[in-house]
């Protein structure tokens, strides 16, 4: 228990993603805040999106699993699986004009029968906190009067990813209009958010470039960056030691989302020629973990060192077996909750400079590898390959899990700023 002293809460958690270890960043968070409150004592009931609501591309043996698993946490659910509404197709014009929710969470084309719901169980629970995490959720319950608190998305973010990766195309082409128009479409959906964000008790978020651009943009406040995160690590009974081998590992972790397009666009433009003109391309293996082969683009598929593993049963393993995950992102785009991941188990991380906007304990050279720049990335990586301090290196990235992001010291924090708040 973190927190012996303070009374036991009634909480009625809405969830846009199914609470699952080792997914999503979504789905990671979700797990580690049911299981901090749950081990607090507090009286959770659970509220799940399922994930065809939400677009999200899995598999029948994947959800599942996610349903199985959130069977084990002891706490009541209660789960949307009888609701199903058919959605109709816009066509181009109104994709261009609309900028409603459930253009950009689908779950919020059936706000009016989710809320229903919701307002059915707090009637019957009666809880003392309504707990959103995401934007969707926040909208969910709008109307709903009692004590709100939750995290928010930021969407325009995405879209700015996607300007981003084609930022060096020359002249105008329909693709950057496209782009152009969805950005700004996206920069006036964050008013929505905002004002529906403001309406809440307590705001907060992961991201401290989040909360920085947010307030910015007319936020009243975000005092609270807590994110309560659980460990794998203690609950994980497999000892892994690293194989010797021939080559050196290299994970890259991702469904081919924005992120992962931006990487390969790296990738593809600094980091790969620059390693091949100058190492012997035998002494190492790129691992995509999370994406097919005959998914990702031609000139990843031709290469002999890049191997597509798609989805893994045990990604823990996967982390602890690499010799270095890369997570270069190349824009601000908020935490990375895959960072956290490796953290806990001890891996040697290469990240930006724009990704620790978001987690500023992240230190070059102490407990990871900060490329300052994507032209310097192959540079770096041949770098690390020789750096006789990695292990160092990988004990100090466990130690900052501990000392900054661990249940015991941002789990506290949390319970204390956002549970017990009086405001």
């Amino acid at each position: 228990m973190l927190i012996s002293n303070l009374e036991i809460m009634k909480i009625f958690f809405l969830a846009t993603d199914y609470p699952y270890p080792g997914y999503s960043g979504g789905c990671v968070v979700n797990w580690s805040i049911v299981n901090c409150l749950i081990d607090e004592g507090h009286d959770v009931t659970l509220f799940v999106d399922p994930p065809h609501l939400y677009g999200h591309h899995i598999d029948e043996e994947i959800n599942d699993r996610m349903k199985e698993k959130i069977k084990s946490l002891k706490c009541d659910i209660v789960p949307l699986n009888h609701l199903y509404k058919k959605i109709s197709k816009k066509n181009f014009i109104q994709k261009l004009f609309s900028n409603k929710f459930e253009d950009y969470f689908a779950s919020c084309f059936m706000s009016e029968e989710i809320e229903k719901v919701i307002k059915k169980n707090v009637d019957e629970i009666k809880p003392d906190l309504l707990l959103c995490y995401g934007s969707p959720a926040i909208h969910w319950v709008k109307n709903i009067n009692t004590k709100k608190a939750g995290f928010f998305h930021v969407r325009s973010a995405t879209s700015y990813a996607n300007l981003i990766i084609n930022y060096e195309i020359e002249g105008l082409s329909f693709r950057v209009i496209k782009d152009c128009v969805i950005y700004l479409k996206a920069r006036l959906f964050d008013k929505k958010l905002i004002k529906e964000a403001n309406e809440i008790d307590i705001r907060f978020t992961h991201s401290k470039d989040f909360c920085e651009i947010m307030l910015k943009r007319g936020l009243k406040d975000c005092k609270n960056l807590f994110t309560p995160y659980f460990d794998h690590r203690k609950y994980y009974n497999k000892e892994i030691v690293r194989e010797k081998r021939k080559y050196f590992k290299i994970i890259i972790v991702g469904l081919m989302s924005t992120v992962n397009k931006a990487q390969l666009y790296t990738l593809q433009k600094y980091v790969l020629p620059y390693l091949e003109k100058n190492l012997d391309m035998k002494k190492v293996q790129f691992h995509m973990i999370g994406v097919n082969h005959e998914d990702m683009p031609k000139y990843f598929r031709d290469k002999d060192y890049i191997f597509a593993k798609g989805y893994v049963d045990d990604f823990n393993f996967e982390l602890q077996d690499c010799d270095l995950f890369y997570c270069y992102t190349p824009f601000v785009l908020g935490l990375r909750t895959r960072l956290l991941d490796a953290l806990n188990f001890q891996t040697a991380i290469i990240t930006s400079k724009d990704d620790i906007k978001s987690l500023p304990f992240l230190e070059h050279k102490n407990n990871c590898y900060v490329a300052q720049n994507k032209e310097n990335i192959g540079a770096l990586i041949i770098e690390i390959m020789n750096d006789k301090n990695i292990e160092n290196i990988r004990n100090n990235a466990r130690k900052t899990y501990e000392n900054y992001v661990s249940i015991k010291i941002a789990g506290k924090k949390y319970i204390e700023a956002i549970l017990y708040d009086k405001s």
